[in-house]
């Protein structure tokens, strides 16, 4: 199967879906703006004890809304849609169940429920090598490994979930840490 010709004026998307409105941009093939923008603002729940949460379904229907409004506002001119760049937000955990579903809100990086379980933590597994495993320090704002902290939230997390939303597995670090050595 061949690639579609790429047009000779071509039109680059962006989209990004961000901790506070999920937009979508069109650029020409410099990157120059084309001055055709849609933005859906939307605002995470937030709870009494730290906790940042998106709905994950309320997600996916801004992020089509988004897509729809860009291919109406482009118009004759999606023809010449050549390609599309997507962002998203950082240190983020969707817990997804058996059937691919998710079965958790999106928790925001900015959830900061597992900060209790940060000093637990630290004195049980060595800071270093811990880095070196999972990409970052523990503290109460890195949400992979938040998804298996001690915290009674991580432990909430691992029983709602099988994968997260970057198919890492669900599971306490440290017992992963043991069981490797």
């Amino acid at each position: 199967m061949s690639a579609a010709p790429v047009p000779a004026d071509p039109i680059l998307a962006a989209l990004d879906v961000g901790s506070s409105s999920v937009r979508a941009l069109a650029f020409d093939r410099r990157g120059g703006s084309l001055d055709v923008g849609v933005q859906r603002p939307y605002e995470p729940t937030t709870t009494p004890d730290g906790g940042v949460e998106i709905d994950a379904d309320r997600l996916v229907e801004l992020t089509a809304e988004t897509l729809d409004g860009l291919v109406a506002a482009l118009g004759g001119r999606i023809e010449r849609l050549a390609g599309v760049a997507t962002s998203t937000f950082w240190h983020t955990v969707l817990g997804l169940g058996p059937d691919d579903r998710p079965s958790t809100p999106v928790y925001s990086w900015a959830d900061t429920r597992s900060a209790g379980a940060v000093d637990e933590l630290r004195a049980r597994v060595d800071e270093k090598a811990y880095h070196a495993r999972v990409g970052c320090r523990p503290g109460s704002r890195c949400r992979r490994r938040n998804a298996g902290d001690a915290s009674d939230h991580g432990r909430e997390l691992r029983d709602r979930a099988t994968v997260d939303s970057n198919s890492v597995q669900i599971a306490d670090p440290v017992r992963i840490r043991d069981e490797r050595n």
